[in-house]
């Protein structure tokens, strides 16, 4: 709250957003609100800062894509969660974060009953991330889709 809202001595990140609209710190100061606001449980609130939000190709992009997602399906708004999860996993040399991301696009698939779809994001988790934390127990959510080796 205080980061969001500043504590009457020092600006926080809603108003350095408004205040240095168009700069490169205003944009920041949009990805650092929503995700405040994404781990405080206000979604809706994260989904409008984390929008604001231009990663302009940089590595924060896929960080603001992924939150995003995870807002969206707190939201109960399945079909936009994988949309964006989908655009979070696009960095294929990120090995911490793309195979994050890609159990969270399984998941969300899972949930959608979009099972083909989970099982494909599961299996590219195994193939291509064998050594990642989510790959350690993959075969577990393989195996609950009826995907048994």
């Amino acid at each position: 709250n205080l980061a969001i809202n500043g504590d009457g001595k020092h600006k926080g990140f809603e108003k350095l957003g408004k205040q240095f609209s168009g700069s490169d710190a205003g944009n920041l100061a949009h990805f650092y609100e929503g995700m405040s606001y994404l781990k405080m449980g206000d979604f809706t609130k994260a989904i409008k800062s984390l929008q604001d939000f231009d990663g302009k190709g940089t590595l924060l992009a896929y960080q603001a894509w992924g939150a995003l997602g995870a807002a969206y399906m707190e939201t109960g708004n399945k079909s936009k969660a994988i949309d964006f999860y989908k655009k979070a996993t696009g960095n294929k040399e990120d090995v911490l974060l793309t195979p994050l991301y890609l159990y969270q696009l399984g998941v969300a698939y899972e949930t959608n009953n979009q099972v083909s779809d989970a099982k494909a994001t599961f299996k590219r988790i195994k193939d291509e991330y064998p050594k990642s934390m989510q790959a350690r127990d993959i075969d577990k959510e393989l195996a609950k889709l009826g995907e048994i080796d």
